[in-house]
């Protein structure tokens, strides 16, 4: 007995009366062609029983997978629940959606068996969002052979970074909250891979190994230092987390044991957690330029993590089949100014 012949994307480019292309464009790339032709083709599909093309056969034709992968260094949730990240991920989402790609997220939380998954991840290119210099899935991503693209800064061959100067945003919005004061403190992002949360008196920055923690301590060092007072006395209270279910206690801490009179939080959630748990007297600032907390009258460094994450995919697809993206782009911010003094 004779084998049937397979239906194929000729048949359906015949039936539907158009090209192979176009049949190729409609399963693959559906923002390119018209709605009136997709149908066409999608009913001609229909009526000689041809389903979609096998997406394993025609990655491994073109050698590609259609696919950005999302580095994420945290909880999957937290890519929902924290604003920033949230606003990253919209970025790149906006690329993938212009040029008809997916996108796969993948959460690398400490003791998480999901490092090995980097090199059998079905996609052209990865982007990441905080990580450490000593996290274990650095040397994967490098050894990758994808390009690779970090934001906020973890400089290592093989992996591109982009990110605002941290360390002159930190020190202008130092001088701002910390003017007039004597007992400032510094509520902090996690200082390393291990994120152990601690209050630490003068923390040596070079000890922080998430490269975002360890330029805004420089940053925040230079403007206490400028007004006179010695960064052996500043309580640093680092969060396991960026969350205000973290921040809470660790503000209140600064308030009640070391009698702080101003907080420099290195996240709008944590600042806007520390206004609720401080005395009214203690000065306030944040980081990221969140609405409420600008509301709110706090200082705060306003920098555009939508158009980051846009950033970061669009280098690293741009990268896929050619030259590494360049090592490291620096983006601007600029400071809102609130009533540092509530």
């Amino acid at each position: 007995m004779v084998k049937p012949r397979s239906v194929t994307m000729d048949d359906v480019a015949a039936g539907a009366g158009v090209s192979r292309m176009t049949v190729s464009y409609t399963f693959n790339r559906p923002g390119r062609v018209s709605p009136e032709t997709r149908e066409r083709v999608l009913r001609a599909a229909r009526a000689i029983g041809y389903a979609r093309p096998d997406s394993a056969a025609r990655s491994l034709r073109l050698g590609r997978y259609d696919m950005l992968g999302v580095v994420l260094g945290e909880q999957l949730t937290y890519a929902f629940s924290d604003r920033q990240a949230a606003d990253f991920l919209a970025g790149a989402a906006s690329v993938c959606v212009d040029r008809g790609l997916g996108l796969t997220l993948l959460p690398v939380e400490r003791d998480s068996p999901t490092t090995a998954r980097i090199t059998t991840l079905a996609v052209d290119a990865l982007i990441a969002w905080t990580l450490a210099e000593d996290d274990p899935i650095i040397p994967v991503l490098a050894a990758s052979g994808l390009p690779v693209v970090v934001h906020g800064g973890v400089h290592t061959a093989g992996v591109s970074t982009l990110s605002i100067d941290d360390a002159s945003a930190a020190a202008a919005v130092g001088q701002m909250v910390f003017v007039g004061r004597g007992k400032p403190s510094i509520l902090a992002l996690p200082s390393t891979w291990e994120r152990r949360e601690q209050v630490v008196l003068g923390p040596d920055p070079d000890e922080s190994t998430f490269p975002v923690t360890r330029r805004r301590l420089v940053g925040f060092r230079a403007a206490i230092e400028a007004a006179g007072i010695d960064w052996a006395t500043v309580p640093v209270a680092f969060m396991e987390r960026n969350d205000p279910s973290r921040a809470r206690p660790l503000a209140r801490r600064l308030a009640d044991e070391y009698g702080v009179d101003a907080i420099a939080c290195m996240s709008d959630q944590a600042a806007l957690a520390a206004l609720g748990v401080v005395p009214p007297a203690v000065a306030v600032s944040g980081w990221d330029g969140d609405e409420a907390a600008v509301a709110s009258g706090i200082p705060s460094i306003v920098q555009d993590l939508s158009n980051h994450g846009a950033l970061a995919a669009a280098r690293a697809l741009d990268a896929v089949g050619g030259a590494s993206p360049p090592d490291l782009l620096e983006l601007p911010w600029t400071l809102a100014s609130g009533a540092a003094h509530r």
